[in-house]
């Protein structure tokens, strides 16, 4: 048969000082990785969103130029 002895625990103020300031530094730590990685990821998509932007805009002008030429070519063809 065992016997249960408790011995009391002595924690020090600068053991509770380190401790407090390793959590904060933790939670620290993780808040910037967390919104480190959000930045990251929103900078992509507002990449990609500008790309798309971009292509779409380079579609309208080639459109547009085409549509020019066709004026140019229809009125051209009217006038014989």
């Amino acid at each position: 048969m065992s016997v249960d002895t408790k011995r009391p625990i002595k924690v020090s103020s600068n053991a509770l000082i380190k401790l407090a300031r390793l959590v904060s530094n933790t939670v620290i730590l993780s808040a910037n990785a967390y919104l480190l990685g959000h930045n990251i990821r929103r900078q992509a998509r507002e990449r990609r969103t500008q790309v798309i932007a971009d292509k779409l805009q380079f579609t309208a002008e080639i459109a547009s130029a085409v549509a020019g030429v066709a004026k140019v070519i229809v009125n051209a063809l009217d006038e014989q």
